[in-house]
């Protein structure tokens, strides 16, 4: 509703989501009821497409990751054409990640996209943080796997998992946010020595960027400004003003 209202004043061109798509096992299959009230109800109307990631709790059934991405094929909103891809949105490269497990081949193609990107931007998403604080700790295994293909490559790593809001410091480059106030029950953070802002509340992130700045926007369910950070492209010299 919150996304809604925001959107009638100051139009989306798309959106992300970042994983725990649908509470607690994900979808049978592309015809289950669910879609119906669960996502074409609430989503359709904005008329535009979601570009989704999984969750843990996506992968509930055996079929739950399939069914998501078969999805995408009768959905006008609906848009997973896998389930880890990428897609070009202005100045931004977006990178969908799976991150409930990391294979070799996943990492593989990752680090060759970032290498190849040209845009001003590159954004990796994903459901489970690298780094966090309070009840969910850093998570070692994408510490140890991912991290190190995320260095001096892309610009953000936004995750969900955790039920708040957060941004953390960044790391060669790397800017760390969490957006995971999207409806299940809140989380208070404990802040730590990472935490650049940590807030427990129902809300959602709003991305707006161009060439020379990406800025992220944390909002709650009253539009409330919560938390509001620019990055910013090294200014090339021009004659152009």
């Amino acid at each position: 509703s919150a996304m809604q209202r925001y959107h009638r004043d100051q139009p989306f061109d798309f959106a992300i989501t970042l994983g725990d798509n649908f509470y607690s096992l994900g979808m049978e299959s592309p015809a289950d009821p669910r879609w119906k009230n669960w996502w074409n109800e609430l989503y359709d109307p904005l008329g535009i497409k979601f570009y989704a990631s999984l969750g843990n709790h996506d992968w509930g059934f055996a079929d739950s990751p399939a069914a998501e991405v078969l999805y995408t094929q009768g959905s006008p909103s609906w848009q997973m054409p896998a389930t880890y891809y990428s897609f070009t949105a202005g100045a931004v490269q977006f990178f969908a990640l799976d991150t409930n497990e990391i294979p070799e081949a996943q990492l593989s193609w990752l680090k060759e996209e970032l290498a190849i990107s040209r845009a001003s931007w590159k954004l990796v998403y994903g459901h489970h943080p690298i780094y966090s604080a309070g009840t969910h700790e850093d998570n070692p295994r994408l510490v140890k796997q991912l991290l190190p293909v995320l260095k001096n490559r892309a610009d953000i790593f936004l995750a969900g998992h955790v039920h708040d809001l957060q941004h953390l410091k960044t790391e060669s480059g790397v800017h760390f946010f969490v957006s995971g106030g999207g409806g299940a029950g809140i989380r208070q953070p404990k802040p730590g020595p990472r935490s650049l802002f940590a807030k427990g509340v129902h809300g959602f992130s709003v991305l707006e960027a161009d060439s020379k700045e990406l800025k992220v926007k944390f909002l709650d369910r009253q539009l409330n400004p919560l938390y509001e950070y620019v990055l910013r492209k090294a200014m090339e010299s021009t004659t152009n003003h």
